[in-house]
């Protein structure tokens, strides 16, 4: 295993993980910015206001991913990277349709 094969690894491992904990982040942040914005205002809520915001504001990320999963979005962003973005996997599915040409089977 190369340097750069050790730095790709990591490098996906990073991106994934700060993923997952910048989505905490945001959870808390709104929290916070929740609370500094009312205190500011001099406006006042109970304390129980707090964890409920934070449990709609899951519900309703769920639900965008229910979403995107129910009308296949991410399937086809994910296929459009392949197809487009990716040279690999693009020239594979070439061969892929060339062998098909030449054994004459349907496209």
């Amino acid at each position: 295993m190369t340097f750069f094969d050790t730095m790709i690894k990591l490098a996906a491992w990073f991106m994934y993980g700060f993923g997952i904990v910048s989505m905490m982040i945001g959870i808390a942040n709104f929290g916070m910015i929740l609370v500094t914005v009312i205190t500011v205002k001099g406006i006042d809520i109970p304390l129980w206001a707090i964890p409920t915001l934070g449990a709609i504001l899951i519900v309703f990320c769920t639900a965008v991913g229910y979403f995107f999963k129910k009308y296949g979005i991410w399937e086809k962003i994910t296929s459009y990277n392949n197809t487009q973005t990716n040279p690999e996997i693009k020239q594979v599915c070439q061969d892929v349709k060339d062998i098909k040409k030449h054994l004459g089977l349907p496209p």
